[in-house]
């Protein structure tokens, strides 16, 4: 590709894959699976499936990109959070040669990753890291509560498996004013399931195979962008689909009656608590039916007020 060069890695007989801009990095993901992109072959990625993300990696759909403030801040942020750890931890950091760098497994060169800082000095861990710098809300901090989410964990062993790394760090500001960082060592075994998975991944990638379709909401969306409108032609159906629409209709009747269900025991709930905040249950857990007071902002939204019943944390 035009443009990319090569950078040498402090420390380490590794090379990186330059690709100067951002628009050579996005057009360059399509020839390998990137580290953040592995969770889905494992089902815990928060925007792709197994089916989702080969649609995209073979060409049937374009990819979803993330936009506007929310990736603005974070690149606005990755700098200051850099410093912040560097301060904390007493460690050094390295770009990786530029933003848009990015590190090839040695004997699977379709499994690459781009590290936000390379961790070149750490007291107590012998060699190179690598560190991701993630930014969240306030609303999900419980997800960091004892460690980075899974589908981030799958993210950094994926890094250490590419780079070689034995060790890797995650930092996260939480909300705009919470620092908090982690540190993961490499697992070799899972590290083994991992390339075994994205071997098998991308062999569907080259064959034009699709993998089995699964229930996420992924999979529906990357569905609806594949096929958006109909042809007005008729295709027989293989066995399997009958069981399918049998399956599908008696979901609908089943999901119907639990909302039926639900409907009716929040009710009760809410006929019991009446005027009340909190509703203390036998056995000690405790529900809450507080108010909220929403401001109107045109003519068309007015203001608003709501009671919203919750299980209160902790006492389940």
């Amino acid at each position: 590709m035009a443009g990319v060069g090569m950078t040498a890695v402090p420390h380490e007989e590794r090379v990186l894959i330059d690709y100067k801009d951002r628009e050579a990095w996005l057009a360059g993901r399509k020839d390998g699976v990137g580290a953040s992109e592995v969770a889905a072959l494992f089902g815990i990625s928060p925007r792709h499936s197994t089916f989702s993300l080969w649609a995209e990696k073979t060409g049937r759909i374009p990819p979803l990109e993330i936009s506007g403030e929310w990736l603005e801040w974070g690149l606005l942020l990755e700098e200051p959070m850099a410093k912040r750890y560097e301060t904390v931890t007493g460690r050094r950091l390295w770009q990786g040669g530029g933003p848009y760098c990015v590190a090839q497994h040695p004997t699977i060169p379709f499994l690459r990753c781009t590290p936000d800082r390379w961790v070149t000095e750490a007291p107590g861990h012998a060699g190179v890291g690598i560190l991701q710098l993630k930014n969240t809300n306030a609303y999900k901090a419980d997800d960091w509560d004892g460690g980075p989410p899974d589908f981030v964990q799958v993210q950094v062993q994926a890094e250490m498996a590419v780079t070689g790394a034995e060790w890797g760090s995650v930092a996260v500001l939480v909300g705009g004013n919470e620092f908090r960082y982690f540190d993961l060592e490499r697992n070799p075994d899972f590290i083994s399931e991992l390339e075994a998975q994205v071997t098998w991944f991308w062999g569907l990638v080259q064959a034009g195979t699709p993998p089995p379709v699964d229930g996420s909401s992924h999979t529906e969306e990357a569905l609806k962008r594949l096929h958006p409108l109909d042809d007005g032609s008729e295709v027989e159906l293989e066995t399997d689909a009958a069981t399918w629409a049998r399956d599908w209709d008696a979901a609908k009747d089943e999901i119907k009656n639990a909302e039926k269900r639900k409907t009716e025991a929040e009710n009760q709930l809410r006929a019991a608590i009446g005027a009340a905040t909190y509703g203390r249950l036998p056995g000690g857990m405790r529900l809450s039916l507080k108010h909220t007071t929403r401001k109107g902002y045109t003519s068309n939204v007015p203001a608003s007020t709501y009671r919203t019943l919750r299980i209160e944390k902790g006492t389940k």
